[in-house]
């Protein structure tokens, strides 16, 4: 096809061209000319660069739990409906946007500017005045919210930890008072130590059994001496050999006072004079003596036995071997019953010993655990105190608003445009309507596509129908014009 035939088929359909461009120029208008709705703002935020990388997880526990979304990085952070919907909020607490007008604000876009080290936020709003305090306040919430994110984990383990350690110190505390109820009873110091002194008091009492038996054997001795010589000088009594043994009250006080004064004796080996024992003793070793003088007095003016005739000195031997067996045994039976109390108070000590052990034992892991408690709360705060002195995300500045997408030199480019492609398209709708059009559109068609020569072409006109015979009258055949 030549141009010739483009420019035909274009100009036989040259008006559906023209409404298409003038279609599009009035789309054009009635867009600028229509009020703005959205406008955006801008703001710069300084990010450093190790914090881009790293990936927190804390704060999105309730997000996954209320099936919410989940960031982790600063990106997803600032984009996220969370910003979106915490600056809304507050835009709409500080009368910056209507509720209805909501739905109009978009997520904030986050991404880096010309300069490396900072990035663009930016944001939209229903004026350019609320846009960029929109941006604005999207700032400080993103900077508060990300520092809040940071912390969390350091606020979250030192609750935990402190928690722990308060438990650990009740356990301590419990401990201690079940260590100073076991020691309830025995001697200061530990129950082993107890336990030990026991069982050293034990082995030295049985040494004192041993010994405590020896003179006990040994006063049974005597004391079966001196009975073999006493029945012997009864014997030569009864053959008068010997003189009688004296006999009486005063006899009897001499034995009485001559046991006082061993007892005695042997009572002061272990204990001092001011003892009250001794004291009692001493007081019923006076009262023998006066009632020994008294009796003495009565028979030396009676004329009865001499005062000075007193028991035989074979009596007095038998006398005192008896006095001093029965301190002897009594001093057996008192160690004997000493090291069986002893002795008894040996299981319930070692239970005491077994327990208090096993309470110092688990009193020691748990100061143990406390130390490493408080060493890493020591640690803990020590980066939350880290972290305070140092910021991921610093705003620069309040946000600017950006220049009206509707210019007069945007709507003369977009106007031009839009009416050239409108044309375009319309040329394009032409030929395509050109192309499914199956009729002959003039003779040169025809004979290309017939294969014949066009002698002559009939002209189009409208035919006006013959009217139909009326009904009744029978239709012959013409007459002939020729006859």
């Amino acid at each position: 096809m030549e141009f010739i035939e483009y420019y035909q088929i274009i100009r036989s359909r040259i008006w559906i061209a023209v409404m298409m461009a003038a279609a599009a120029f009035t789309v054009v208008t009635v867009y600028q000319l229509l009020p703005n709705t959205s406008w955006s703002a801008e703001g710069q935020l300084g990010v450093r660069p190790e914090a881009l990388g790293v990936v927190q997880s804390s704060g999105n526990t309730a997000n996954v739990v209320q099936n919410r979304e989940f960031w982790g990085t600063i990106e997803q952070f600032v984009t996220s409906r969370d910003i979106r919907e915490r600056t809304i909020a507050a835009a709409q607490q500080q009368a910056i946007i209507e509720p209805y007008q909501a739905a109009r604000i978009k997520p904030f876009v986050f991404e880096r500017s010309k300069r490396g080290d900072l990035f663009v936020i930016r944001g939209t709003g229903p004026s350019a005045e609320a846009a960029r305090q929109i941006v604005t306040l999207g700032m400080e919430i993103i900077e508060q919210g990300w520092d809040a994110v940071r912390k969390a984990p350091c606020l979250a383990t030192t609750e935990r930890l402190k928690q722990k350690l308060a438990s650990q110190r009740q356990l301590i505390q419990s401990l201690e008072r079940q260590m100073d109820r076991v020691q309830t009873g025995t001697t200061a110091g530990r129950p082993t130590d107890r336990v030990t002194w026991i069982m050293n008091q034990i082995n030295a009492l049985q040494g004192s059994i041993a010994n405590a038996r020896t003179e006990v054997s040994i006063a049974q001795d005597r004391v079966t001496a001196w009975a073999t010589q006493l029945q012997e000088e009864e014997r030569q009594r009864a053959q008068g050999t010997l003189p009688a043994a004296p006999t009486g009250p005063v006899a009897a006080l001499e034995a009485r006072k001559l046991e006082l004064e061993l007892s005695r004796s042997q009572m002061l080996a272990h204990r001092t004079a001011d003892h009250p024992e001794v004291v009692a003793l001493d007081q019923q070793l006076r009262q023998v003596t006066r009632q020994l003088d008294q009796e003495k007095a009565k028979a030396a003016k009676s004329g009865g036995t001499s005062p000075t005739a007193v028991m035989s000195p074979s009596q007095q031997q038998a006398r005192l071997a008896e006095i001093e067996l029965r301190g002897a045994q009594r001093r057996l039976d008192a160690i004997v019953a000493e090291e069986a109390r002893l002795r008894a108070q040996v299981p319930g000590l070692l239970a005491q010993a077994r327990r208090y052990e096993d309470l110092e034992n688990e009193l020691k892991t748990a100061m143990t655990e406390r130390a490493e408690i408080t060493a890493s709360l020591r640690r803990v705060e020590d980066e939350a105190s880290r972290l305070d002195t140092t910021q991921d995300i610093y705003p620069l500045g309040e946000a600017t608003s950006l220049p009206s997408p509707k210019t007069w030199s945007k709507y003369a480019l977009m106007a031009v445009a839009a009416t050239l492609a409108g044309l375009v398209m319309g040329c394009m709708l032409i030929f395509a309507l050109h192309q499914i059009d199956l009729t002959f559109k003039n003779e040169a068609e025809a004979e290309h596509l017939l294969g014949y020569p066009v002698l002559a072409g009939i002209p189009r006109t409208d035919i006006a129908l013959v009217p139909a015979a009326p009904e009744g009258v029978a239709e012959g055949p013409e007459p002939d014009r020729g006859g």
